[in-house]
């Protein structure tokens, strides 16, 4: 079901576990908990330590890109999970943990006693597409919204109105939406991080262009978007400029989306978005759409806190939004996924529900 926890998403899905430890490299939490219904959260970079997982020799940058996340049926689960997963490494396991940002003194209890959070100090921004000539040629490769995600958009927004929060819809294209997928691909390799060829094949050797056709023969241990986002990866190296200039490029994109959620009104903020343009794609069809994984990579990139929500379903398949702030505003996300659970806009759909 989409991401490299698609098989943690699915046993939480069908009752095999009440929550799920992920890794979120570029998405892999929220969009298996997209396609699974479920809802995830990918915390504000370094946060959550990579001790003892398949990123255990990594240190510094990488580690604050990629990192655990989890997944649970409920969205009350999730900030018990974040309190429990998060804190620093020590100095043995990654010399470079003074490099981690300091966690929070939590504020938020967990369970029935959570307060309400309050809307009316909250700005939303929901973004859709304007459509017309595209700002960049990458945002040709990116898919259209399926009307069933902007008519679940629209309802969550329009709660969230009721309920008095104020509303500033933005255009994914006025936060550069085409340039999403090559910062996350530069900062990855800025901060030294493994190309996600290197991830995927873990200690085995890395496979060339003939694992196409064992994956067509139907023996290769890889699905078909690991295989696209390999093979993505090769031909942004051959054809980008040097990093530096992409660097500097990818720090653009970040001043302008943070400037989006920074209004100088001292309001919290969230952007509102779907997790993947599409829902309930059919086998493999991520192949095809790997540009599409710009609308989680990009958080991973900004270090900024991430929620996948489950929003219902559309001809039985999953529909799911993404709320964002900016770094240490988890417990907001996590808030406002609490508050739409709580208005029945929001949850996990049991096996074989309606």
């Amino acid at each position: 079901p989409g991401g490299s926890s698609g098989g943690t998403a699915a046993a939480v899905a069908v009752l095999g576990s009440p929550v799920g430890i992920t890794a979120d490299v570029g998405g892999s939490t929220r969009i298996p908990a997209f396609f699974c219904g479920l809802f995830g959260h990918k915390a504000t970079g370094g946060w959550v330590p990579n001790t003892g997982t398949h990123l255990d020799n990594c240190h510094g940058a990488v580690c604050r890109i990629c990192q655990p996340g989890c997944v649970t049926r409920h969205a009350e689960d999730l900030l018990p999970m974040l309190k429990v997963l998060s804190g620093p490494p020590s100095m043995e396991e990654d010399p470079e943990a003074h490099e981690y940002p300091p966690l929070p003194t939590w504020t938020t209890p967990a369970g029935p006693d959570r307060p309400r959070l309050d809307l009316g100090n909250l700005t939303v921004i929901p973004l859709t597409f304007r459509g017309g000539l595209p700002g960049s040629p990458l945002e040709v490769l990116l898919s259209s919204i399926s009307t069933p995600l902007l008519e679940g958009q629209a309802r969550v927004v329009e709660h969230l109105r009721s309920q008095g929060a104020t509303i500033k819809p933005m255009y994914f294209e006025d936060l550069d939406v085409g340039e999403w997928f090559a910062t996350w691909a530069d900062r990855n390799q800025a901060a030294g991080g493994p190309s996600f060829r290197r991830v995927i094949c873990e200690d085995r050797p890395l496979f060339g262009p003939l694992e196409l056709v064992r994956y067509f023969a139907g023996v290769s241990k890889h699905t078909a978007p690991a295989l696209g986002l390999a093979f993505v990866e090769d031909l942004f190296e051959l054809v980008s400029p040097p990093l530096k200039k992409r660097l500097a490029n990818a720090a653009a994109v970040e001043a302008k989306i943070e400037a989006a959620l920074a209004d100088g009104s001292g309001r919290d903020a969230v952007l509102l978005m779907p997790t993947m343009p599409r829902h309930g794609c059919r086998h493999d069809e991520l192949l095809w759409r790997i540009f599409d994984s710009s609308f989680t990579c990009i958080w991973n990139a900004t270090e900024f806190p991430a929620t996948a929500v489950p929003i219902g379903r559309a001809d039985g398949r999953p529909l799911g939004l993404q709320i964002v702030s900016t770094r240490g505003r988890d417990e907001l996300t996590l808030g406002v996924a609490v508050e739409l659970e709580r208005a029945g806009l929001a949850g996990c759909v049991a096996p074989g529900g309606a």
